[in-house]
């Protein structure tokens, strides 16, 4: 018999919690999930339910739509007694967050309920996404420069890793030219020694060094022939390498 409660059930009611699996009170999520309230269940044989009132209390706001930050929060779920000592049955879920890999996300599924989450990097400037605990970066490849991120990006609360306006990937190397072929590269020409065989009638003996000269001087300037065709034509040419 209470004083002011008349005939009550001197022990409190146990609270126990909606899905919790492993029983340790705690609901792990992931990045990207929507926190889903399950409440709990309310043991007692003799409830006084003109007196009961459940109250829940979340030890920071829940944030709209789909989890972004790896974080952690408690739920508290409060039945008052207050023929009881204490004057309360309680229970607490502790709600964990846990990382996502971004660089592997499913952006068709992701692209609905969560765009947040998905990489932003400039791939076609060569950027790449690697994960990091609780966010993203976006690396530029060897001999670039930048914060590998697209352009003109807006972020919900904290930006990714490395971000520092959407600068992408610019080229800062100098060019590097290869040499294809042999070195040096030999080339062959002719050496003319003039229309020999016309001159002298067909004769191939003795030459005498300054005809020969005077005579390349008076007919080289006029006409030019190919190797190939003062041999058809038996000029008496020879091909040098030089």
């Amino acid at each position: 018999m209470h004083e002011k409660y008349g005939c009550v059930d001197e022990s409190p009611p146990v609270l126990k919690l909606k899905n919790d699996p492993d029983g340790d009170n705690v609901l792990r999520l992931k990045q990207g999930d929507i926190y889903q309230e399950y409440m709990v269940d309310i043991e007692d044989k003799n409830a006084e339910d003109y007196l009961r009132s459940l109250k829940i209390a979340y030890s920071q706001p829940l944030p709209r739509g789909c989890l972004l930050n790896i974080v952690e929060f408690e739920v508290n779920y409060t039945v008052a007694t207050p023929w009881t000592s204490p004057p309360y049955a309680r229970v607490t879920r502790r709600v964990v967050i846990e990382d996502i890999n971004e660089c592997k996300l499913d952006v068709a599924q992701f692209e609905k309920h969560c765009p947040q989450l998905l990489p932003r990097c400039d791939i076609e400037a060569g950027a790449k996404c690697e994960n990091t605990v609780g966010s993203y970066t976006c690396r530029c490849p060897k001999y670039t420069t930048g914060d590998g991120f697209m352009a003109n990006l807006s972020f919900h609360g904290k930006a990714p890793d490395g971000y520092k306006g959407g600068t992408g990937c610019r080229d800062t190397s100098k060019p590097v030219i290869s040499l294809v072929g042999p070195n040096p590269k030999v080339f062959m020409v002719c050496d003319s020694t003039g229309l020999t065989g016309i001159i002298e009638g067909g004769r191939r003996g003795k030459r005498d060094d300054a005809i020969k000269n005077e005579r390349q001087q008076h007919y080289d300037s006029d006409i030019k022939v190919s190797c190939f065709a003062r041999r058809l034509l038996r000029y008496g040419s020879r091909c040098d390498n030089i």
